[in-house]
């Protein structure tokens, strides 16, 4: 039996270590895949060993700073790809953020003041996303509940609100066009606004097959 690939999430910190919610876990495992627990505070080292042996990478929700675990990481899935190795890797909330002040190169893309709490929205998807990879299957791929029709996959995150949202701090597109690091290396494929209309960017892929 084959096995699934090995997916390296990086925890949030605690005040005695490393900790992440088990739902993250779970959810990598109902896809198929495998995990291996990387802590908040690894060295380079540490990274290294990890990046060598699996095959993608998970940066989970919380309120930490971008660690240097994550700047590693990421610059070593960038190597990867100079040389003809992709190496995804998926940002959720904390990590989303993480993702681009790192390609940005400039943590200060990342600000305040957004009213985004406890907040499901549909995705305002931009032209990019017609040609997005990360997109591309889910115009196909049928989804369904009781009280909605059979959508596309794309059609119910474009029209229900059904991408949860739960922050104060984000990237606003005007922000996010003025770091060319950050312009260069993500597309962005949808946004949102918050409760008082301010927007955010909501969706990213990077472009030439980049992390």
């Amino acid at each position: 039996m084959a096995l699934g690939p090995v997916i390296a999430l990086l925890m949030q910190p605690t005040l005695h270590g490393s900790m992440t919610p088990a739902s993250y876990v779970k959810w990598l495992e109902m896809a198929g895949a495998r995990v291996a627990l990387l802590p908040y505070d690894a060295d380079d080292s540490q990274v290294d060993a990890v990046f060598k042996q699996v095959n993608g990478a998970l940066w989970i929700g919380g309120e930490a700073l971008v660690p240097p675990s994550a700047r590693r990481m990421y610059a070593n899935a960038v190597a990867a790809y100079k040389v003809g190795d992709i190496f995804p890797i998926w940002g959720t909330c904390d990590g989303f953020e993480w993702m681009l002040q790192i390609a940005a190169e400039n943590d200060s893309v990342l600000t305040t003041g957004f009213d985004a709490e406890d907040l499901p929205l549909p995705l305002n998807l931009t032209a990019a996303a017609s040609d997005s990879r990360l997109l591309s299957e889910c115009s196909s791929m049928l989804v369904g509940a009781r009280q909605y029709k059979k959508m596309t996959i794309r059609d119910a995150l474009s029209t229900l609100p059904i991408t949860p949202n739960s922050h104060h701090m984000g990237v606003t597109p005007a922000d996010f066009a003025r770091f060319a690091p950050l312009v260069e290396a993500f597309s962005v494929l949808a946004t949102n606004v918050d409760r008082r209309g301010k927007p955010f960017v909501s969706l990213v892929e990077a472009k030439h097959g980049l992390p």
